[in-house]
Formats: C-alpha cells, structure tokens, sequence
C-alpha cells in the first residue's frame, strides 16, 4: 500500500516538473501579426528601382529582428519557398522605419538582402526595440525589383493580365532570428502596364468679321466711316489727299502644335476699270513688306505711279515688326498678318487696310481682289 501510494507521489511530482519546464522555455506561443499589407511605388511587372512599404502591427513587446521573405505561393510559415523573382540587386536597400509608439534612434536597424532564399534580413543594431503590442510597424526598401507575372499565382487561362506573389514576415523577438516569430503572409500584385491610346484629331476655325468703322480705332489707326463685309472693302469715293482706314477682325481657333501663318495680299494692284491707271502699293519714304511707316501721302506727279497707295496694317504681335498705326506695303506678295508658334483659343487680330489717292490719280472705278490664305502647322 504504501508503495503504491509512493509512486503516485512520484507521478504527481513527475508532472509538476514538467508543467514548470514547459512555463520557462515557451515565453511566447507564436502569433499573427495584424493588419499587415505592403505597398509599391509602381506594380509593373518586373518594374526596377520600385519602393516597397511593409506595415504591420506588433503583437509582442519588443522587436529584434525580421524577414521577409518573397514567395511565389501563400505556403505556411516554415514550408518550402518557391522564389518569386523579386529582387534586391543593385540599388536595392533597407530605407526607412518607422514606429508610431515611439521614437526609432537613427541607423537602428540594418538591412541585408539574400538573394539565394530571395528575402530580406533585418535586424536591430541595438539588443532589442522595445514596442508594445498593437503598435504599427512600417519597414521600407528601395531599389526593389517586381516579380514577373509568370512567376507569381495568375489567371487560368493565363492571358498575364496580373499576377499575385506573396511576402512571408517572420518578426523575432531577438536581435538573431532565434525565438518564435510572430508572422504575417502579404501578398503583392503585379500588372501588365496598360497602354491607354487616343488621337485628337486637327482643329482650325478661321474666321474673317467685317468691322463698322464709324468712331472705332483698331491698332492705334481711327477708322473711316466704312462698314466691311466678309466679303468687300468698299472705300467708297475717294478725295484726293484724304486717307481713308477700313479693317478685318480676324479670329483663329486651333490645336495645332505648331501654330500657324494667315496671309493676305490683292491678285494685282487696284486698277481702273476705263483707263487701267493703277493704285500702287504704299511705300511712303521706303515702306515695304518687312518695314512699316506712319502713312504719308502719295508722292507721284503722273497718274498710276505712286500717286495712289494701298496699305495693310496689323496689330498680331507674332509678325515681323509689328507697330501702332503704322502701315506696310500691299501688293501681290504674302503678307503675314497673323502668326504664332503654338495652339491657340479665339485668337484675335485686327487688319487695317489704308487707302490714299493724290490730284494725279486719273477718274476712274478702282478694283481689285483681296485674298486671305490660313496656313496650319500640325
């Protein structure tokens, strides 16, 4: 009886012994660490120079050491790891860390990468960093190369459209990779990049306004009592050594890249209709196409050579030498009138024309046709 006894004794003893043993080595059972995700600075497949952001919450109370390990499958923690092709050569770096419960001194962690088990070590410089259970975690590494879609788990049937590989973490409580991690599986997504295409076809609107002179200065030049059309200048009667002034509005609406060019000129000098005298170009004192002048009158003495003068002026800023009531040669010759290098929205130009006859100018019915060329650059 006794000895029966004894040995029960001895069993419960036995027990005791190892329910102590156990309570000394299993500090801590492992865990999952919360609210674990990453983050890429760009998803393209096999992308360089992308930035990852590893987050997660702690669940133990100080933080030694981690890895993350990248794998082409969610196996569980401590099962083979078929490599994602995920990349830390070259520029590939441990960047910053952050802990929101407290302040991580400068140079705290230190950062390797493996390249034959395709993982990142991490470690503290010092003997542990004290954090606190639910606390964030955000570990950064740059110069990261993505993964290929064909090596992470994609679509059947595989049209490699996207593709999604996994990161197991492994959070230590030492500084050695010793003890038992708390762990988390995050999976990272790569993708095609998608070519998004589109045309936008050429736009040009030009359109010629006829202006109603009467009491309106365009260009610094005030306007005789005549009303244009789109379609005539009609000076009306001339007296001699009396200038008259009529305009154009001209407006430009384009997407073109290059801007654009608009022209006039007269298919032939003004001419009468009975004598076939002609109105000249105006040249005042060495006008001309490249060169205005204020207006003059006409110097000419024998009817038909300078003793009438046409003129054109405009106030575009993108001309040779535009200025203020001043006036250039009209002749059979292009004459830019509007001109910019860019695209432009309702953009305005007013074109003045002048017109002067001297006491020589034959009687006569004076015509001509005025012609406007628009020149888009694509």
């Amino acid at each position: 009886m006794f000895k029966r006894i004894l040995l029960t004794g001895v069993t419960v003893l036995g027990f005791v012994a190892v329910v102590g043993h156990f309570t000394v080595q299993q500090a801590h059972a492992q865990a999952i660490l919360q609210t674990a995700y990453v983050t890429l600075s760009d998803p393209r497949t096999g992308q360089t120079g992308v930035t990852q952001n590893f987050w997660f919450k702690a669940a133990q109370a100080t933080l030694g050491s981690v890895i993350f390990q990248y794998c082409a499958y969610p196996s569980e923690v401590g099962a083979a790891c078929t490599p994602s092709g995920a990349s830390g050569a070259g520029t590939g770096a441990l960047g910053s860390y952050y802990k929101a419960t407290s302040t991580v001194p400068d140079n705290a962690f230190t950062g390797s990468w493996d390249a034959a088990n395709t993982q990142w070590k991490v470690t503290s410089l010092y003997a542990t960093e004290s954090t606190s259970a639910g606390s964030p975690w955000r570990f950064q590494f740059t110069g990261m190369t993505n993964p290929s879609i064909a090596a992470c788990v994609h679509a059947t049937p595989a049209n490699y459209s996207t593709g999604t590989c996994y990161v197991r973490i492994k959070a230590y409580p030492s500084t050695n990779y010793s003890g038992t991690p708390d762990t988390a599986i995050v999976s990272i997504t790569v993708t095609q990049a998608v070519t998004v295409d589109a045309r936008v076809d050429p736009v040009f609107t030009f359109t010629v306004t006829g202006v109603a002179g009467s009491g309106d200065t365009r260009n610094g030049t005030a306007l005789s009592a005549i009303t244009t059309t789109v379609t005539t200048v009609p000076f009306g009667s001339m007296t001699a050594n009396q200038p008259k002034y009529a305009a154009h509005q001209l407006t430009v609406t384009t997407n073109t890249t290059a801007g654009y060019t608009i022209s006039t000129q007269v298919t032939g000098n003004m001419t009468g209709t009975s004598y076939s005298k002609d109105i000249d170009p105006f040249i005042g004192v060495g006008a001309n196409q490249t060169t205005a002048q204020s207006w003059t009158h006409p110097t000419g003495t024998v009817s038909g050579s300078d003793t009438g003068w046409l003129g054109v002026a405009s106030d575009d800023t993108g001309i040779t030498s535009p200025a203020t009531n001043k006036f250039f040669s009209l002749n059979t010759t292009e004459f830019i009138v509007a001109k910019t290098v860019n695209s432009a929205t309702a953009r305005v130009t007013n074109v003045v024309y002048g017109i002067e006859v001297n006491a020589y100018q034959t009687a006569d019915n004076y015509t001509t046709t005025l012609l406007y060329n628009a020149l888009p650059t694509y």
